[in-house]
């Protein structure tokens, strides 16, 4: 009974320095994505994975992935998928509760107390680590990915549009950034921090957007690229579009240790979109406010033309 009580003793001991998620729970995910677009394509850090549904390996370590989804002639999409389910790996949590029992099946002398006592302080470290641990988590085992918003294409009646300029004209007070830490606070919108810019207004004009957004309207056959047909009164439309508020949501997932593990942002713009005649005179205007799909944070620019090319979609079928 001695030494069954020691071998409890020391099995105890060993299990209360060691965290059970962490030591045994996978690291990878499998995950299905389907389409509702025929012949899409899923990409995956930069690689084609396959064409309609695949199933993809998802590292749960980094709390988070970005998955783009893409089509000729159709508007792609970017989807963002995050651990925020407890998964079946969390039953390893069970295992850092074996120092709080089985001192106690080893006897009740004040030795034995003693060595249950310490046990059961050690057991909170590997305790606190697994409960923070990605690995106890999953992502969804499904993504069903919505149908791919077509590309308007120019009627053989309808005018030619052309961008006349973009402008970013945002008071200090409609310029905003939210911040989520962790895939739970993001889930719940439990936002953590709201910045404002107090100190100045943002003022832009002739945008790189004018740029894009031509190039947008070049393959929607809106612009002559054969320059064979002369613009005039009754067959070109010219638009201005301004960016009147903006705001940004980005999600830093970090580890225990304080150290990012995954960044995305996403960008909402409201912005006024003016029509204007061959003699650039204003004959209407409409705002549309559309928030753009998430991107690594590294990928800025592309979230704001993802706004911008939603929210001209959203004008030119109005």
């Amino acid at each position: 009974m001695q030494k069954l009580s020691f071998f409890l003793v020391i099995f105890s001991l060993f299990f209360s320095m060691s965290s059970c998620v962490s030591l045994f729970a996978p690291n990878h995910q499998k995950v299905n994505f389907q389409t509702q677009t025929p012949d899409t394509k899923i990409i995956k850090d930069g690689t084609t994975l396959e064409k309609g549904t695949v199933v993809a390996k998802l590292d749960k370590r980094k709390q988070g992935e970005i998955i783009h989804f893409k089509k000729e002639g159709f508007k792609s999409k970017s989807q963002l998928v995050y651990i925020n389910k407890w998964s079946l790996s969390a039953l390893w949590l069970l295992g850092d509760f074996i120092p709080l029992i089985m001192p106690i099946l080893s006897g009740n002398n004040l030795e034995e107390k003693a060595i249950w006592v310490t046990s059961g302080l050690y057991s909170g470290i590997p305790l606190l680590v697994d409960l923070n641990s990605p690995k106890s988590r999953k992502f969804e085992n499904m993504y069903v990915i919505p149908a791919l918003t077509p590309y308007p294409k120019r009627e053989e009646n309808e005018r030619y549009i052309l961008i006349n300029k973009t402008a970013v004209d945002i008071k200090n007070a409609d310029l905003e950034i939210v911040l989520y830490k962790t895939p739970s606070q993001f889930h719940k919108k439990s936002r953590t921090k709201i910045t404002k810019f107090d100190d100045e207004d943002l003022k832009v004009t002739n945008t790189i957007f004018t740029d894009d957004l031509n190039l947008l309207l070049k393959k929607q056959g809106f612009m002559d690229t054969t320059r064979a047909i002369f613009t005039n009164f009754d067959n070109t439309l010219y638009i201005n579009a301004t960016v009147k508020k903006a705001k940004e949501e980005r999600c830093v997932f970090s580890n225990m240790f304080g150290k990012p593990s995954f960044s995305a942002l996403n960008m909402e713009l409201s912005i006024e979109w003016e029509v204007l005649n061959y003699y650039k005179q204003k004959i209407g205007s409409i705002q549309t406010t559309e928030k753009s799909d998430f991107f690594y944070n590294s990928e800025a620019k592309e979230a704001i033309s993802d706004a911008f090319e939603y929210s001209f979609l959203n004008f030119i079928n109005s």
